[in-house]
C-alpha cells in the first residue's frame, strides 16, 4: 500500500487545526470556531482526492482517516450552533453543563465518520470496478 505524503500532511494538518480550534479555547464555544471548521472543510475537500484501492481492505484503510477528520471538522462547524441550542439565552454555560454538548459532538463526530467512510470506500470501490461489500 502506497502513502501519499501530501494527502497524509493535508488530513494531519487539518486534524490538529481542528483539535487545537476545538480544545483550547476556555468555556463556551464561539461563532469564529464555525467558521475555522468550515475554511479547514473547504481546503480539506479541495485538496483531497481519494484513491483507488484494489481490495476491500484497502478501500476501508483508505477511507477511515479521511472520514475520522471530516467527522472531526463537522463536530467543529456545529459546535456553536449545538451549544446555542442547547444552552439557548445563556452565554456562559457552566463547564460541568459543557458535558453534554461534548457528548452531542462526539455523537456527531462518529455518525459524520461512518457515513464518511462508508462513502469513500463506496466510492473508491466504484472507481476499481469491485462492489463495495466484496
Amino acid at each position: 500500500m502506497k502513502i501519499d505524503a501530501d494527502q497524509v500532511g493535508l488530513l494531519g494538518g487539518a486534524a490538529i487545526a481542528g483539535v487545537i480550534a476545538i480544545s483550547a479555547s476556555d468555556g463556551p464555544y464561539e461563532p469564529f470556531e464555525t467558521v475555522i471548521g468550515i475554511v479547514l472543510a473547504v481546503l480539506v475537500a479541495a485538496g483531497f482526492r481519494p484513491r483507488y484501492a484494489k481490495s476491500p481492505r484497502e478501500q476501508f484503510f483508505n477511507s477511515v482517516p479521511p472520514a475520522m477528520v471530516g467527522g472531526l471538522l463537522a463536530a467543529l462547524i456545529v459546535a456553536f450552533p449545538f451549544q446555542q441550542w442547547i444552552y439557548p439565552r445563556k452565554p456562559n454555560p457552566d463547564p460541568a453543563e459543557l458535558i453534554v454538548l461534548s457528548w452531542w459532538l462526539a455523537a456527531v463526530w462518529l455518525v459524520v465518520t461512518a457515513a464518511l467512510a462508508k462513502r469513500l470506500a463506496s466510492k473508491a470501490a466504484r472507481a476499481s470496478g469491485r462492489s463495495p461489500t466484496a
